[in-house]
């Protein structure tokens, strides 16, 4: 075949390949290979192209060789403004077009998942939020946020907790603007927790505090909005997070801390089945919960579902990891 006739095969496969393994997802819907085909180099607008597909969102790519190399660009594409909301190139050794082809699928899959998430996240806010300076302050103090593992790995205690300080200060703003919107109390619940999990030494009083101020946040969440998923897990999070910490010294209130955060993922799983961080970590919890084998199966249940659940890959490392050990518990590797 000649160099363009097989760059043609080579990028009708990596189509393919995508659409196959993306249709596995179950919170994903994706045209099948015939539906797009009819727009293979078209140069019509992306957004023209979505609303005859009804689709959400768009992926266009294309595929050159380099030498003994092919590189692949990708672009991920808002299918109502034809926006770019995501990018990446993937270089590999041309060798067997089908190790190449899976390869490339595997890559690309990763990123669309990952900036799907977050582009997800950020249309349901928009759509949630009543007042548009408190849904701007949201993202403000998630950008915030998102620089935070960064900075968790340099050492730089001043700078991370200034930044702790900017993020809730700035989630604080948009609780005030739209008071109505539960999700600023969320994200505040969620940083909280985050905050008391910044501390390596898990000093007991720094926690303690933290913690008692994530739950403030959560409760006040959920008088809001009585069926936030995301509200639920936070509470349930941050109540497991004190029980593995031992803050609770007196046994039986640490009996109930453990049985209430239990209770709290359960609702937030029934709200939302695809809630994957919660079916993780309720995972976690009932590998701590009993070792009996009834329960250990659950656990492994619960990984299992986090991990299909996990359409946007945000969880994807620790769960597989949890999986693999209550399934080497149960001697099931």
């Amino acid at each position: 075949a000649t160099p363009g006739r097989e760059m043609g095969l080579v990028a009708t496969g990596l189509t393919e390949g995508l659409i196959d393994r993306l249709s596995l997802v179950p919170a994903l819907d994706v045209i099948s290979s015939n539906g797009v085909a009819r727009y293979a180099g078209s140069t019509a607008a992306p957004e023209v192209i979505a609303r005859e597909l009804s689709a959400g969102t768009l992926v266009r790519g294309s595929i050159e060789l380099l030498g003994d190399s092919l590189r692949t660009t990708l672009r991920i594409l808002d299918g109502e403004s034809g926006v770019d909301i995501g990018s990446g190139v993937f270089t590999l050794q041309q060798g067997d077009l089908l190790a190449v082809r899976d390869s490339l699928s595997s890559l690309a899959e990763q990123l669309i998942r990952e900036r799907l998430g977050e582009h997800q996240r950020v249309r349901l806010e928009r759509s949630q939020a009543q007042n548009h300076e408190a849904w701007l302050l949201l993202q403000r103090g998630q950008s915030v946020r998102n620089t935070l593992d960064s900075l968790l790995s340099t050492g730089d205690e001043e700078t991370l907790q200034a930044a702790y300080l900017r993020a809730d200060s700035l989630f604080s703003l948009a609780e005030s603007l739209d008071a109505q919107w539960s999700e600023p109390s969320t994200r505040r619940a969620w940083l909280a927790y985050e905050h008391a999990r910044s501390d390596g030494t898990f000093d007991p009083v720094f926690a303690d505090q933290c913690t008692s101020v994530g739950l403030e946040h959560a409760a006040r969440a959920l008088a809001l909005d009585t069926l936030n998923p995301s509200a639920f897990e936070a509470r349930g999070t941050l109540k497991y997070w004190r029980w593995l910490l031992g803050l609770e010294p007196d046994r039986e209130a640490s009996r109930a801390l453990f049985a209430s955060a239990e209770t709290d993922l359960r609702s937030a799983i029934a709200l939302n089945g695809q809630q994957a961080s919660a079916w993780s970590t309720l995972s976690h919890l009932l590998i701590n919960k009993s070792g009996d084998r009834a329960t250990q199966s659950e656990a492994r249940l619960a990984a299992e579902r986090a991990l299909e659940a996990d359409a946007y890959l945000t969880n994807a490392d620790a769960v597989i990891r949890r999986l693999y050990s209550v399934s080497y518990d149960l001697e099931d590797v």
